[in-house]
């Protein structure tokens, strides 16, 4: 009979006749080494360290060992089952890149097939403890296309000793499946380093409540733990609390009402109770209940949530009986209370409830408005080919977006589906993206802390709930902040107001700041140094604009020379002589080619104009 080993060492320089050896050893499966001489190598060239080879056994004098007719093993060559027992003995204890590099994953499965074809059961599964742990051959046979088919024949034949013998992760998701309760009671019983590897290798094959029941034990305890499985298990709590009807199966809701529902249920465990809490909210929310907005108060993990604050600090005031001009003061105060506490950063968190979409930069939402002239949808001037502003009640509720839940709540836009400025929904949106282009400049340049807002206040009567009872109260709510302090004591800036706001020019995203901004208008406003706009009363009286650096009437000009390119040749400067204010036209505001600016005046030049 042929055996297998891979080559130990083979040639080198004899220390002893300064000459090349023509000699070598091989590792037997048994772990003998075995002679090899160069002349029994049948091979080309010389055999190479870790090389698999195949050859006849011969027992030399002095219980040594020689091989005979040794060469290198090909995935072609014919094997016995006798052989294909000694290859898999071998390859059981190889890489799986070794296996890869001569090619035998293809002949490994296509000899094991033919083994387990003719061979017992009983014989199957003996093999399978001798062998299967291997990586190599984890690799292959647990690959195999009739390997479910196989693992059912075992189960059959020898019951829940499989589990015991065979790593679950390597049985199929329908057998895991079928005996949930026995696969549970294995991994529950592992070492927990062969848990985790157990867990992370299933290939996400593990049920949802078998996850749930391995949490439940304290078996897995964190999110690094669960690995992929941490969503799904999110969504499986979630649908149970979201249907308000327990559908685990037996052996997990016993271990519930025996183990954990004498300590307080589910909710006492800590990978657990997020999603039951997150979830429980948005179906009072849904069924409009007063308890969410008490779930909320109570709830120090929602609490923490941007999505949930916001989604409190919006209809709580709703559910408390509130009118729209109330709920819009009592949010904006409850939002800039958030903010200034640094537990609420606009944009972060909030993807669900505020969606992108093309049209706007990364990091804003979509805000579209409909162009009736045009019949399109606009998002700041630029066309919105698929507007994610218009809600859709048919998605599930624990992905509402803020416009899902305003038109659940019965509050529409004032033109069916097609959404404007005036419109409550569409306020709220372009106010937050405006709190994420203005939040990194509302920081002191000089200690880089959080300025405090200057805030302006109205007094509303506000409806709310507290500890489930409705009650009134007098409010003086923040409406309006344009001016920020620092707040740090010993800073150098402490104290100093500075006026940041947004740039009211037509598609101008920039953000008024005066410790940028050096020139103001008559009007007593800062003028733009991208656009050059200040005021509404400006804006009619000098439509151009105003130079950011002296408040002198700006130029418009077309460069109509040599270098003039196909399109965007404008470009502006102050009028001035003794100012240098000029801006390119590859940094022009869109602007400055409306219809409502100046003709502008050609010269030869792409700027400046030398006065």
């Amino acid at each position: 009979m042929r055996r297998y080993g891979t080559v130990k060492w083979f040639g080198g320089i004899n220390n002893k006749t300064g000459r090349e050896n023509r000699f070598g050893f091989i590792t037997d499966i048994s772990g003998e080494d075995v002679y090899l001489n160069i002349k029994e190598w049948k091979g080309s060239g010389r055999p190479a360290e870790g090389q698999i080879l195949s050859y006849e056994y011969v027992q030399a004098s002095g219980d040594k060992a020689k091989a005979a007719e040794a060469m290198l093993y090909s995935p072609q060559e014919p094997a016995s089952q006798e052989e294909f027992c000694s290859l898999m003995a071998l390859f059981a204890d190889l890489r799986i890149d070794v296996t890869k590099k001569y090619g035998l994953e293809n002949r490994l499965v296509e000899q094991a097939r033919t083994y387990f074809s003719i061979a017992s059961i009983d014989e199957i599964f003996s093999w399978l403890l001798d062998f299967g742990s291997g990586a190599t051959v984890s690799s292959v046979i647990y690959c195999w296309d009739g390997w479910d088919e196989l693992v059912d024949q075992i189960y059959e034949k020898h019951g829940a000793s499989l589990f015991a013998e065979i790593p679950i992760e390597r049985l199929g998701k329908k057998f895991i499946e079928a005996h949930e309760e026995q696969a549970a009671d294995s991994l529950i019983n592992l070492e927990k380093s062969s848990l985790l590897r157990s867990v992370s290798s299933s290939g996400g094959k593990f049920p949802d409540s078998l996850i749930l029941y391995l949490v439940a034990c304290g078996a897995l305890v964190n999110e690094s733990e669960l690995g992929s499985y941490r969503s799904r298990l999110e969504r499986y709590v979630a649908s149970m609390v979201w249907k308000n009807k327990i559908d685990y199966p037996s052996y997990v809701s016993r271990f519930i009402d025996e183990k954990l529902k004498p300590e307080g249920g589910l909710r006492t465990i800590s990978l657990v109770r997020p999603a039951i809490e997150k979830s429980l909210y948005k179906r009072y929310l849904h069924e409009k209940s007063i308890k969410a907005a008490v779930l909320f108060q109570r709830s120090r993990i929602l609490r923490n949530i941007p999505e949930y604050m916001v989604l409190n600090a919006l209809f709580e005031p709703l559910l408390a009986g509130n009118d729209l001009d109330v709920v819009y003061a009592v949010f904006f105060d409850k939002l800039w209370s958030l903010i200034v506490a640094g537990r609420l950063v606009p944009g972060n968190g909030l993807e669900t409830l505020f969606p992108s979409c093309a049209a706007m930069p990364d990091g804003l939402s979509c805000e579209a408005v409909y162009w009736e002239n045009q019949d399109i949808y606009l998002c700041r001037g630029s066309r919105c080919s698929r507007p994610a502003v218009l809600p859709n009640l048919s998605r599930e509720v624990r992905d509402y977006s803020i416009y899902d839940w305003f038109a659940h709540f019965g509050i529409n836009y004032f033109s069916d589906s097609h959404p404007s400025r005036k419109d409550f929904p569409i306020k709220i949106a372009g106010y937050f993206n405006r709190l994420v282009e203005i939040y990194p400049r509302i920081h002191c340049r000089s200690c880089d802390q959080l300025m405090a807002p200057d805030f302006k206040y109205s007094r509303v009567q506000r409806a709310y709930y507290e500890d489930g009872a409705r009650k009134l109260e007098n409010l003086a709510a923040a409406y309006r902040c344009t001016v920020f302090k620092c707040k740090t004591e010993g800073c150098t800036e402490f104290g100093k107001g500075h006026y940041i706001n947004h740039c009211i020019g037509h598609q101008c995203s920039n953000v008024i700041d005066s410790r940028d901004c050096v020139a103001k208008c008559d009007s007593g406003r800062f003028i733009c140094n991208d656009c050059c706009s200040c005021c509404s009363e400006c804006a009619k009286s000098n439509p151009d604009g105003l130079c950011p650096k002296c408040a002198s009437p700006i130029m418009i000009y077309e460069n109509v020379g040599p270098t003039a390119k196909r399109f965007k040749n404008l470009f502006i400067q102050c009028r001035s002589s003794n100012c240098d204010f000029y801006i390119p036209s590859e940094r022009l505001s869109r602007k400055f080619y409306l219809k409502s600016c100046s003709p502008p005046r050609e010269v030869k030049t792409s700027g400046p104009v030398k006065y």
